[in-house]
């Protein structure tokens, strides 16, 4: 008698005569099984927590430069007056980053050889000096310094003090690009420049403060130049 299969779910009905009569042959069986489905190929997520965080990233960076670029275009239309204060503000900053990192190299090179205060003045005296070609030198680097530190959003003083530490740090980097290892007054400098940065910022009148925390910063730090 023939072997009939009945067809199962999802099944085909297929009806085969075995030699023997007594059963499916391996034929029927196969041909029973059901027909594989074919998946589509997912495409990569692009939407994903990852995708949304790198796009979050890319959102917040290009709102800062177009912050840090709005700020630039504003300070070109400054008034000579401003621009001339602001420039004066900037090269004392410079005046104390420079007296800053030749005092502390004197400090741990020889000691205070002179009393305190003609050691401060003297310091103070060559970084005026050489204050001109300072800020003229470092005038660009300054400015794509603060433009960095300006996309991680730092708050006012602290975003002053780490770009005078970038260009400070320069200072580092060129003995090393030249194969050779940085000196006390090379690390003297980022500390220098740390300082020159607190001072522009000061200059400035500590923006990102309010009055009274402003003349609190005033009366904490009288000795320091401004």
């Amino acid at each position: 008698m023939p072997a009939v299969s009945k067809p199962g779910f999802g099944q085909r009905q297929s009806t085969v005569v075995t030699r023997s009569g007594r059963g499916p042959s391996l034929i029927s069986g196969l041909q029973s099984l059901p027909e594989p489905r074919i998946q589509p190929a997912r495409k990569p997520a692009i939407s994903g927590r990852t995708g949304e965080r790198t796009a979050d990233a890319v959102r917040d960076t290009a709102t800062s430069f177009a912050t840090s670029v709005q700020t630039t275009a504003a300070a070109t239309t400054m008034t000579f007056r401003d621009k001339v204060r602001w420039y004066w503000i900037y090269m004392k900053a410079c005046v104390v980053a420079f007296a800053t990192a030749l005092g502390l190299a004197s400090l741990l090179s020889s000691g205070i050889g002179l009393p305190l205060p003609s050691f401060l003045n003297t310091n103070i005296l060559v970084a005026i000096v050489v204050a001109p070609s300072i800020s003229a030198a470092f005038f660009w680097p300054a400015i794509i310094a603060w433009n960095v530190v300006a996309l991680f959003r730092l708050p006012r003083g602290v975003a002053d003090v780490v770009t005078g530490g970038l260009v400070g740090s320069l200072f580092i980097i060129a003995p090393i690009v030249g194969g050779d290892l940085p000196n006390v007054m090379s690390v003297c400098f980022l500390f220098g420049g740390c300082a020159g940065g607190f001072a522009y910022w000061r200059g400035q009148g500590y923006p990102g403060r309010t009055s009274g925390e402003a003349a609190a910063l005033n009366a904490a730090f009288k000795f320091f130049p401004r």
